[in-house]
């Protein structure tokens, strides 16, 4: 659908058609101008709609976004909202219990996405709070991002969002940005905050949740172990007087 599409954005203009065993036949001439206008027009938007669904996170987004372009019938068994509801319950009910959560947290969030979390699951009781004193002015537009690599040395790399499903190997380097495209300022330093939560991590006393030093200039490398999510924060701030100038919301890794 990609390849059509491209094809005839780039023809506004009904193309000829020749029939391949009869030159003077051009099939085109079964279509008037405002036909073709449509029919690149349709092609466009269902190129659209598809592209969102295969991007899709989560299952339950991927079927509400396919019931688009294939209609209502797709996937009739599903009842998305009434399933993603009782997750929501679900979910509620697990963080009662604290971070040491079971791993059915981890399959509701991979089903229906981080948006299912609570705002409370922001700060389990190991969570340690900033030690900076806020600046006059604290920005709240910094950005995490994440590369996946088999290794951490790995030349080969993929972009990850926050809250996408990974598997319990290879790791991510985290690297953050001011305004989305801006480095940090040279007159500030970065410390990160990683916070595991999830039954094995916490037995094994890997909640973690306090403040670490990049490990190459400003970026983070983290092997990916536990089942679980988990949340990395960037901090940002001024070395002249160690005021807290910046931070970002927390970049979700869901380990399954």
């Amino acid at each position: 659908m990609g390849r059509l599409d491209d094809w005839l954005q780039a023809r506004p203009d009904k193309p000829k058609v020749p029939n391949p065993a009869l030159a003077t036949e051009d099939f085109a001439d079964l279509w008037n101008d405002t036909q073709y206008a449509n029919f690149r027009s349709f092609v466009n938007k269902y190129r659209q709609w598809i592209d969102d669904a295969v991007n899709a996170t989560t299952r339950s987004d991927s079927i509400e976004k396919w019931r688009q372009v294939f209609g209502d019938d797709f996937a009739k068994g599903e009842n998305v909202k009434k399933q993603e509801a009782s997750a929501r319950q679900q979910v509620r009910a697990m963080l009662m219990e604290g971070a040491a959560h079971l791993d059915s947290l981890v399959d509701s969030v991979v089903d229906f996405g981080v948006d299912i979390l609570p705002s409370k699951f922001r700060t389990p009781p190991h969570l340690q709070p900033s030690p900076w004193l806020p600046a006059e002015n604290v920005s709240r537009n910094v950005q995490v991002f994440a590369e996946y690599r088999e290794a951490r040395g790995s030349s080969r790399k993929q972009q990850i969002n926050s809250g996408e499903a990974l598997p319990s190997r290879g790791g991510l380097w985290f690297d953050v940005r001011v305004n989305k495209f801006q480095t940090v300022p040279t007159n500030c330093y970065v410390r990160w905050r990683v916070t595991n939560t999830g039954a094995v991590a916490m037995a094994l006393k890997k909640g973690r949740g306090g403040f670490e030093k990049p490990t190459d200039g400003d970026r983070l490398w983290e092997s990916l172990e536990y089942r679980g999510v988990h949340m990395t924060e960037a901090f940002i701030i001024r070395r002249a007087d160690d005021r807290l100038v910046g931070f970002s919301d927390p970049f979700y890794v869901v380990i399954k």
